[in-house]
C-alpha cells in the first residue's frame, strides 16, 4: 500500500497535533485551538512566592534564580551548600526589605528569610539589581518586586 496516496486529512491533522504536543505541549495546543500565543513576559503570568535562591560558587545563582519575582510581604532566602564559603548580597543604595538592610553577609551559609516591601506608590513593579559576591567573585542577579497599583 502506498501511504502517500492514501493519507487522509484526519491522519495529517492527528500527526501534526501529536507532533505539536510532543514538541511544546500545551502552548502548541492552545495556539492551534485559539490562534493566540501566551505572553510569558507579561506580569499577569508571573507567579510570585516565598523564594529560596541557591547560591553557587561558579555561577552565583542557578540560571532560573537570576531574576526572582516577589510580592509585598513575601520572603527571600539565599542558601549555599556546605563548602561554598561565605557570600554577601549588596543592594547598593536602595533596599527592597522591610528592615532596610542593604549589604548583608551570610551566616552559616544562609541569608534570610527577609521580607520584602511592595513597589513604590503608583507603580506595579520595581526591579532591584544587587551584587552577590561568593568567595570574592561578584555576580549581578535581580529581584523584582510586584503588586503595586
Amino acid at each position: 500500500m502506498n501511504i502517500s496516496r492514501g493519507t487522509s486529512g484526519f491522519l495529517v491533522t492527528a500527526l501534526a497535533l501529536s507532533a505539536g504536543l510532543l514538541l511544546d505541549g500545551c502552548r502548541t495546543l492552545k495556539f492551534l485551538v485559539t490562534g493566540s500565543k501566551p505572553h510569558d513576559h507579561n506580569l499577569n503570568y508571573v507567579a510570585c512566592d516565598n523564594t529560596i535562591v541557591q547560591v553557587n560558587g561558579n555561577t552565583g545563582t542557578a540560571y532560573e534564580d537570576e531574576l526572582v519575582f516577589l510580592c509585598k510581604g513575601q520572603t527571600i532566602t539565599w542558601s549555599a551548600p556546605s563548602g561554598t564559603g561565605s557570600f554577601t548580597v549588596d543592594f547598593g543604595a536602595e533596599s527592597p526589605f522591610d528592615t532596610g538592610q542593604i549589604s548583608i553577609p551570610s551566616q552559616n551559609g544562609t541569608i534570610g528569610p527577609l521580607s520584602v516591601v511592595g513597589p513604590p506608590p503608583g507603580r506595579r513593579a520595581k526591579a532591584f539589581k544587587y551584587r552577590l559576591t561568593v568567595g570574592g567573585t561578584p555576580f549581578d542577579p535581580h529581584v523584582i518586586i510586584m503588586g503595586g497599583s
